[in-house]
């Protein structure tokens, strides 16, 4: 067992520093900062540690300099007025539209009996295991098509039942 000198404590105060981005359209306030804190030695053991409170204070901005009357250099007695610079904030969204394909069949039409994987219009609880697989993500749709009678590319519970149907009733009935 090798002896290691202790470690020193943390310090009380200035432990951890964070930057926050702020929206320049948020109200001023006070808002909670949740207040959760996880230490680990340097075995990646956890180490108790209590963290306190927090708060973000968002302050009302600066206002800009108020007009001014500046007298003009003419003895007209013309007074200028000398605007504020205005700062608005604003957001725009684009959208562009995407065009989707047409999903084309290819190939010889599927089995009208859901939940027949070898086309012999009889479904076996081999088969049904295989649809539950396909619908946990555990198998590939294309190990048994038969089962997406909507083509939506998964394996819903309604096409499960019904796939339980044709093993207990048969195809067609």
């Amino acid at each position: 067992m090798t002896h290691t000198e202790p470690v020193a404590p943390l310090p009380a105060a200035g432990l951890l520093q964070c930057c926050f981005a702020v929206e320049p359209a948020a109200a001023p306030g006070s808002y909670p900062i949740t207040d959760q804190c996880e230490a680990v030695d340097e075995f990646g053991n956890l180490v108790p540690v209590t963290c306190g409170p927090g708060a973000i204070t968002i302050e009302e901005p600066t206002p800009p300099p108020s007009p001014s009357e500046t007298p003009a250099a003419t003895e007209t007695g013309t007074v200028t007025h000398t605007p504020s610079p205005t700062w608005i904030a604003t957001t725009t969204v684009t959208s562009t539209p995407t065009i989707m394909p047409t999903p084309t069949a290819t190939g010889p039409p599927a089995s009208t009996c859901v939940g027949n994987c070898d086309d012999d219009e009889q479904v076996t609880v081999d088969e049904l295991v295989k649809g539950v697989n396909i619908a946990l993500g555990s198998l590939l749709l294309s190990d048994c098509p038969s089962f997406d009678t909507d083509d939506s590319g998964t394996v819903t519970v309604d096409e499960l039942v019904r796939a339980v149907n044709n093993a207990l009733i048969g195809c067609g009935g």
